[in-house]
């Protein structure tokens, strides 16, 4: 994984264990999911990321955020599937 990619997911996960203030909880966790995951799929564009890595760093803004990791996609034989 590239390094720069690395610290920046790294730094959005601190962020969000840290939360909001004040104010509606869950539309700040949306919005902060909102903002990872447009990091990830850019991250992703540019080959700085891969599907596994996205999906474990996922599991961690989750995790960051209260929620429930996500559970693994049902693995099909010769069958690519991203989430």
């Amino acid at each position: 994984m590239d390094q720069n990619a690395q610290a920046h997911l790294a730094e959005l996960i601190s962020l969000a264990r840290v939360g909001p203030h004040a104010g509606d909880l869950d539309a700040w966790k949306s919005r902060a999911f909102g903002g990872f995951s447009s990091a990830i799929a850019a991250l992703r564009a540019v080959g700085a990321v891969g599907p596994e890595e996205a999906e474990d760093w996922t599991n961690r803004m989750m995790v960051a955020l209260g929620e429930e990791p996500l559970e693994p996609l049902e693995s099909i034989p010769g069958v690519i599937r991203l989430r």
